[in-house]
């Protein structure tokens, strides 16, 4: 196990490997760590839409793959350069830290600001070829902070920041222009006989310049003991452990149809003294709640919009037919389970492609879940307000299990035209979790290495060879798929086979 430890560091915070460099131990309850400084979120713009331009080639997946990393690995390099802290990678957007070094506190916001600087001044534009492009908004704000430890079940712990900070990213996001750094007030006021601003709504600034910047060595990573890896795997998504484990290190990104279920919880007060206790209650209630139905909780993060809950089914090693019925199940029972902790939910749920993958480059990288149905989740989130909202996707892949209202269609941003939405109401009966069917045909991308080997194994038998080949992985990775793939690419030129299965 220790043999990894380098690769594992790498897929969660500094915080966390400097946590476990002095506490060797995994955690074994929630913890807080609260200091003074400064957030950045870099808002990328066009990611998303060149994940969907992507997934519609076969070979898409391995060139979008390289793409990001790239980017995401020069974006790196750019935080850690500076002396930021990558907290995480939500959807299209990424989470840095920075602490507070002096005594007036403006070391920390100092920091992220000539960082935003230097990531737009070198990264901004970045062209992609074929009249693709990223571009991206940055946010800093300042104030008090903490990064917690919190969740816990079945040994599955979340990293999350949370403080004022946090609250007021929302609003730059809203008011920035693609290119441009954007300080909230408390970020302006630390900076204001540093730098050159211009005023904005609200009390939010845009930066321009820092009037003294300052040339920051890169750090090199944390090395935390070896005894510290059982920690370090309490921290990390299962399909990342395993590849990990079986020391892969060409990382598997695939398109894949997923059931997103977004949570955005509402009831915990952040400046109570009792935050981290109701954050930690809440994150394990529905981390149970979520593994009862055999999906994956994926991250928290608290901003703007709350505290939001990213649930998903379908990725490797928790997969299944029915995961539109499970992720209604569960999505079903959660407002329930909140009201234990006097706490309400709004939720989300889409179902469709979605890219699956480590996302990141250089010395971090975090698993993660992307496309357009995935924001759109989302957004159904926001809407519902403190009811439940779904997709038709996801109502027509539940095989009529389910009780639905249909609700008036709405307008979503990003898509043309009025969405239509539906209210899940009941589960009609309880053979629709775990029911076996079949998935009508979807599009089939990549896995082109795969199927060129089952085309010359069935040339070699069309010469008069015998062959046998026998594809093998674990439930939910699509070998199902890929075998009717092949089928019917053969079938097309009016060849049949006989196809033996074995649990």
């Amino acid at each position: 196990m220790t043999e990894h430890l380098q690769s594992y560091s790498r897929f969660v915070a500094d915080a966390v490997v400097r946590r476990h460099c002095g506490y060797p131990q995994p955690p074994s309850a929630a913890h807080a760590d609260c200091f003074g400084g400064a957030v950045l979120m870099a808002d990328i713009i066009g990611y998303t839409a060149l994940t969907e331009r992507y997934s519609r080639h076969p070979e898409g997946v391995e060139q979008l793959k390289t793409q990001l990393n790239d980017f995401f690995g020069r974006l790196n390099s750019v935080i850690f350069g500076y002396g930021g802290d990558i907290i995480s990678f939500a959807g299209d957007s990424v989470f840095a830290v920075w602490r507070d070094g002096d005594a007036n506190g403006s070391d920390g916001v100092r920091n992220a600001a000539q960082c935003a600087l230097e990531a737009q001044r070198t990264l901004d534009g970045s062209d992609l070829g074929e009249n693709l492009m990223l571009r991206m908004r940055i946010v800093v704000a300042a104030g008090e902070l903490t990064i917690a430890t919190v969740g816990g079940h079945e040994g599955k712990w979340e990293c999350v920041v949370t403080g004022a900070p946090l609250s007021r990213i929302g609003g730059g996001v809203a008011l920035a222009p693609p290119g441009s750094v954007v300080l909230d007030a408390s970020a302006r006021d630390l900076l204001v006989d540093a730098c050159d601003v211009a005023p904005m709504p609200e009390g939010y600034a845009t930066l321009s310049r820092l009037h003294v910047p300052r040339s920051l060595p890169v750090l090199e990573p944390l090395m935390p003991l070896g005894e510290a890896a059982p920690a370090l795997r309490a921290y990390i998504a299962l399909p990342v452990l395993k590849q990990l484990d079986a020391g892969q290190s060409d990382w598997l990104a695939e398109f894949r149809r997923v059931s997103t279920v977004f949570v955005r919880v509402a009831g915990i007060d952040y400046l109570a003294e009792d935050a981290l206790t109701r954050l930690d209650a809440v994150t394990r209630a529905v981390q149970a709640e979520v593994a009862r139905h055999e999906g994956t909780f994926h991250r928290v993060i608290v901003d703007d919009k709350g505290t939001n809950m990213l649930c998903v089914w379908g990725i490797p090693g928790r997969s299944h037919e029915d995961d539109a019925a499970r992720a209604l199940s569960a999505a079903l029972a959660l407002p329930e389970a909140l009201r234990a902790y006097d706490c309400t939910c709004g939720i989300g749920i889409t179902s469709g492609r979605a890219l699956c993958g480590p996302a990141g480059g250089g010395r971090r990288f975090e698993y993660t879940v992307v496309g357009d149905t995935v924001n759109l989740a989302a957004r159904l989130m926001v809407a519902a307000g403190d009811g439940i909202m779904c997709d038709v996707a996801t109502a027509d892949a539940a095989a009529g299990g389910f009780e639905f209202e249909s609700l008036a269609a709405i307008e979503v941003k990003g898509r043309d035209g009025a969405l239509a939405v539906l209210r899940p109401r009941a589960r009609l009966r309880s053979a629709a979790v775990g029911a076996s069917r079949v998935r009508a045909h979807t599009n089939f991308f990549g896995r082109r290495a795969e199927l060129d080997r089952l085309s010359n194994c069935l040339e070699s038998m069309g010469a008069g060879k015998a062959a046998l080949v026998m594809v093998e992985g674990e439930p939910g990775v699509g070998k199902s798929q890929l075998v009717a793939e092949f089928q019917r690419a053969i079938a097309a030129e009016g060849v049949t086979f006989l196809l033996g299965h074995a649990d």
